[in-house]
């Protein structure tokens, strides 16, 4: 069995929601990242955030990868309840592939769970 905080700190990383990709641009995140688990928040040409679809609580998960004004942040706020609005009412849920489960994104949604606050 995995140690499930492992994971969650191996996804942070990768994901750069630990800071460590504060201030990169695009390209270095995705270089970085690879195929991203997560669905990207981009902000004038500049990947600044992750979020995913929690089914169960039918809510986008978000954390930012950089570090955002009041304004970005009020912004991206509204933004996410436009999306969680959208997926939950007229998608039911935001799969990234075939195979992802609402049990196999639980990592990931702890991970920016632990990192947006």
């Amino acid at each position: 069995m995995v140690d499930q905080a492992v994971l969650r700190a191996y996804w942070s990383h990768r994901q750069g929601l630990d800071g460590s990709l504060a201030g990169a641009d695009s390209a270095t995140v995705l270089e970085r990242v690879g195929w991203a688990r997560s669905e990207g928040i981009v902000d004038r040409r500049r990947l600044i955030g992750l979020w995913d679809f929690d089914p169960e609580a039918e809510e986008v998960v978000w954390s930012p990868i950089t570090d955002l004004t009041s304004v970005q942040r009020k912004a991206k706020l509204a933004a996410v309840e436009r999306t969680a609005a959208y997926v939950r009412d007229d998608l039911g849920d935001n799969r990234g592939m075939s195979l992802d489960s609402p049990k196999s994104r639980q990592p990931r949604l702890a991970a920016l769970r632990e990192h947006s606050r």
